[in-house]
């Protein structure tokens, strides 16, 4: 599809002679369910900060006036897929999908979703909802964004000469590497993340107190998740520790740690996953049908038929950068027919004796450093 501006042109033209309303009245878009994916909804500013990610409150409330306007059906997920497969989908069907857990959804999304009446599912990881705190990755680099200077000594911090500028994206990439580095050499345990947060932000000149208190990139606490469960919102899987290994062992171990602290929250078993940021493969395929999982969505965009596999089902990934005539046409299914970029490549499987299938453990390491979103 054609580069924005161009491409919206192009949208907008085809919403103009009436193509999106053909397609929302079509019997093709009726037998389809499109699957929209967030991330997050910005308690401050992050939705600036990484807006392929975080969207700001106004964009999230605006998208869920035009799913209404639309009339669109938003079902619950596991109502939606049962009804994809046995083909009694209502028209224009969708399902609102949130990965992670972040404490945003609590404070902002939640209460919206309870004003416009509409069901959702959060995808949660459980590591950081059972430490509490921060997540290191994500509040590591939102700091080294919002320091934004040039010449910033490393040296105290990492124990080697080292200077950053932080004026760019690509100087901030890099200031990440190596604290993400620098970090995962030492084996840190999310405790002593948390004080090396304390350290960067002493290093940077933010203060983090406002931050935490704001519970920026924190997850849901159990109690906000069984809350919030027993208000309706469904709760499912996305792995324990954000990663998928590929050694069978230590994948199915993130599935069953993964459950064993979200079932006695929600109340009744967790059947439905996202895979952690879209990483997947046709190798985990086996394995998520013997642990009893019975869909699975990526983030590559896309809208499902009755065709798709249950355990590839793509999902469009909303974000801020998503203008809205893009948004319309995705939700009446006219986006899915042009060419998209690709979020995540799936994995393949390695080689016999090839590096990857001799050490688990590095192919796990590999995948975990592949999200350093979480």
């Amino acid at each position: 599809m054609a580069s924005f501006p161009l491409k919206g042109v192009v949208l907008g033209a085809l919403e103009a002679v009436g193509l999106f309303g053909l397609f929302q009245r079509l019997a093709w878009r009726d037998q389809r369910l499109l699957i929209l994916g967030y991330h997050g909804v910005a308690l401050l500013d992050e939705h600036r900060w990484e807006p392929g990610l975080y969207q700001s409150p106004a964009t999230f409330e605006a998208r869920l006036q035009e799913i209404l306007r639309g009339g669109y059906q938003v079902l619950p997920l596991s109502e939606a897929i049962g009804r994809l497969y046995d083909g009694s989908l209502p028209p224009r069907s969708l399902v609102l999908t949130f990965d992670d857990g972040f404490a945003d959804f609590a404070e902002i999304v939640h209460p919206m979703l309870q004003r416009y009446r509409l069901p959702a599912t959060v995808y949660i990881t459980t590591c950081y909802c059972e430490a509490g705190g921060p997540v290191f990755n994500p509040f590591s680099r939102y700091l080294l964004w919002k320091c934004g200077r040039d010449g910033v000594d490393a040296a105290p911090l990492l124990g080697r000469p080292e200077r950053w500028n932080l004026t760019t994206l690509e100087g901030q990439a890099g200031a990440f590497r190596s604290l993400h580095r620098w970090a995962k050499d030492r084996g840190l345990c999310p405790r002593k993340k948390d004080q090396l947060l304390d350290q960067l932000g002493l290093l940077l000149g933010v203060d983090l107190e406002p931050l935490r208190a704001r519970r920026m990139f924190h997850l849901m606490r159990p109690a906000e998740v069984a809350e919030l469960s027993r208000a309706g919102i469904d709760f499912q899987l996305h792995t324990h520790r954000h990663r998928t290994p590929m050694d069978q062992a230590l994948f199915l171990r993130e599935i069953a740690d993964n459950r064993t602290v979200l079932e006695p929250l929600r109340g009744s078993p967790a059947t439905h996953l996202a895979y952690p940021s879209g990483v997947h493969s046709e190798v985990f395929l086996p394995w998520l049908r013997e642990a009893g999982v019975s869909s699975a969505t990526t983030v590559e965009s896309g809208i499902a038929s009755r065709a798709t596999d249950p355990l590839l089902l793509p999902r469009m990934v909303d974000t801020d950068t998503l203008s809205p005539v893009e948004f319309r046409a995705w939700l009446c299914g006219i986006r899915s027919l042009f060419p998209t970029r690709v979020r995540q490549a799936p994995l393949r499987p390695p080689p016999p004796g090839s590096p990857g299938s001799a050490d688990p453990a590095t192919a796990a390491s590999r995948h975990e450093e592949s999200a350093t979103r979480l």
